[in-house]
């Protein structure tokens, strides 16, 4: 059987996800649609032309790297009030079994390999507001502000709202990344154990995008999460680099680890387990064995 080898996806936080294609209008209108209150449905079609405008220009600061230049407002003037837009989405767009919900669904399974994109490490199980929906109403169910996400990122995350471009974390709609190297891993021995240390290498990125990475790494909490799973990986193959090192020596367990790099980086190339083996292959104290023996 033929295996084709994975198409690269993106970068390893943030895949680079493509713009939805849905309709800003349909969604809205398809939420809308679920709403007996009268007044409610009136105030969101009155108000519905100013938040297509504002979806737009979403769009375009978005493209432009300026999504941190909106101002928060919950509401949608002069029609539209506070609370209403997030009405819109955890009683229309959320609502089970209707035409709106197929909306989220589609936005929630459109990450490849239902991957978060933020962390490229667990699962989806939600959309993450970019902009958080109480504190920017009009784009509640804009697709461009709704980016498939695990529970944990979008927990970490909350009503994180950028205030600068530095402190803005990467949106895997409008961020490509992953040309350049910017991930790095440092590996350790603590008491015969190995340990990982990730942080953000600033040799081939550029000072504006240096900052961003810290920021998204930070809110997110993924520095912790890459410590912590890239050592239990690293200790959980004792037994295949010890048997590794047996046959082929140190030669060999760096070509395993290469290997291993190599096939890891065919989903991003700065994903951590990519970097982290890479790591591996260039220690002379890992390769070698000589933490491990110490045990």
């Amino acid at each position: 059987m033929h295996f084709s080898r994975p198409k690269k996806l993106g970068c390893a936080e943030m895949m680079k996800l493509p713009l939805p294609d849905i309709d800003h209008a349909v969604v809205y209108e398809a939420a809308r649609a679920r709403f007996a209150d009268k007044n409610l449905k009136q105030r969101l079609s009155d108000g519905q032309a100013a938040v297509m405008a504002l979806g737009n220009d979403f769009i375009a600061l978005g493209n432009d790297g300026q999504l941190h230049t909106i101002a928060p407002d919950p509401a949608v003037p002069p029609a539209i009030q506070p609370g209403d837009m997030q009405r819109l989405y955890t009683s229309g767009l959320l609502r089970k079994k209707s035409d709106a919900r197929n909306y989220y669904d589609r936005l929630r399974l459109s990450s490849p390999f239902r991957v978060c994109p933020f962390c490229l490490h667990r699962p989806v199980r939600s959309l993450d507001h970019y902009l958080p929906k109480a504190q920017y109403g009009a784009y509640a169910v804009l697709p461009a502000n709704l980016v498939p996400s695990c529970r944990d990122c979008n927990s970490d995350k909350d009503i994180f709202a950028p205030e600068t471009r530095s402190s803005s974390i990467i949106h895997p709609y409008f961020d490509h990344i992953d040309d350049e190297p910017w991930l790095g891993c440092e590996i350790n021995n603590l008491d015969g154990f190995c340990t990982a240390t990730f942080f953000i290498s600033s040799a081939a990125i550029s000072e504006d995008l240096r900052p961003r990475l810290i920021s998204h790494m930070e809110a997110l909490n993924l520095f912790d999460l890459y410590d912590v799973e890239g050592a239990r990986e690293l200790n959980e193959m004792a037994a295949a680099l010890k048997k590794t090192f047996d046959t082929s020596g140190a030669t060999g367990v760096q070509s395993l680890c290469e290997t291993i790099a190599d096939s890891r980086s065919a989903l991003a190339n700065n994903y951590w387990r990519s970097v982290l083996w890479r790591a591996a292959a260039n220690n002379e104290q890992f390769r070698s064995l000589e933490w491990y023996h110490a045990a």
